[in-house]
């Protein structure tokens, strides 16, 4: 009962105190505010007004998780620290220290992104799978892999080329008649896609000076002819030339399971065979590299 009743005095305690304190000429002491964890508050427009560089900046979550990492910062200093650079010292020193903090991701395996802390959507997953020959989980992974390695630019020309290439593959349907034949019309483009990759398609592109939609149809029709062999020596060609179209691994009409095979199959790193699948086809000799998945498989 005395516990009780103490308790009760405690509030009217503290307003006679108060009041006294002011009739005596002193100032009233006012407790710093509290959240519902015992934090001293935040002022949110002083946060606002913090990270207003960031905000108005191009980097995105992504960037944050990846540079606080970096940095050993948690999110909010990390985005706090970036706001300061960009005002005192520029993008470009931020852009920089991303790089760094990209390799350091890259060797370490941490952190990871979300294709949409990465802003992308479902649906730029989906066309990257469909022209990459891959889950949508995997290539999810692949999508932060190629931002690890390629940066944001690398990764959002993937994603345009991907959306690209649904777009065409969408048209070719248009184009097909009730019994699911191809039209003539389409034929060309159909065998580029069975026959072709995109890294042949944009060196020969650059070469022979046309769109790429074009020459998609142009290498299918080689193709349709039997002149596949007179694909690879243009290949070669415009390789060899001094303003030769650049393509990498997402370029090529291989997968993963792919390069593994390939890998065991030639004793190497399956990151080397990636890169070896790549110079095969820039200087033409995709017949050989049919020939060796064809005995790789089969070994």
């Amino acid at each position: 009962m005395l516990f009780k009743s103490r308790t009760r005095l405690l509030p009217a305690l503290t307003v006679l105190l108060s009041l006294l304190g002011l009739a005596c000429g002193g100032e009233q002491v006012t407790e710093p505010a509290v959240d519902a964890v015992g934090a001293p508050g935040h002022d949110v427009r002083e946060e606002g007004l913090q990270l207003q560089a960031y905000r108005d900046s191009s980097f995105n979550i992504c960037d944050v998780k990846v540079l606080g990492a970096f940095w050993g910062s948690l999110e909010y200093d990390t985005k706090s620290t970036i706001s300061d650079k960009l005002q005192d010292v520029g993008e470009q020193v931020v852009s920089n220290s991303l790089a760094q903090a990209r390799e350091k991701a890259l060797s370490s395996g941490e952190p990871t992104c979300s294709i949409d802390e990465m802003g992308y959507t479902p649906a730029d997953a989906q066309a990257v799978a469909d022209n990459w020959g891959m889950s949508v989980s995997e290539a999810k992974s692949a999508m932060f892999n190629k931002y690890l390695n390629g940066g944001k630019q690398g990764l959002a020309e993937d994603v345009e080329r991907s959306h690209g290439v649904a777009l065409e593959r969408a048209n070719m349907r248009e184009g097909e008649d009730e019994e699911g034949g191809v039209q003539a019309p389409m034929e060309p483009l159909d065998a580029f896609f069975e026959f072709s990759d995109m890294c042949e398609a944009k060196m020969l592109s650059n070469f022979w000076g046309q769109p790429i939609v074009e020459t998609k149809a142009r290498i299918g029709a080689k193709y349709l002819a039997g002149q596949e062999g007179l694909v690879s020596e243009e290949v070669s060609r415009a390789n060899g030339d001094g303003n030769a179209a650049g393509c990498d691994w997402s370029d090529v009409a291989y997968g993963y399971e792919d390069a593994v095979v390939l890998a065991k199959y030639w004793g190497i790193s399956v990151e080397d065979t990636k890169a070896t699948i790549v110079d095969k086809i820039r200087i033409g000799n995709r017949p050989y590299l049919l020939q060796e998945l064809g005995a790789a498989y089969a070994d």
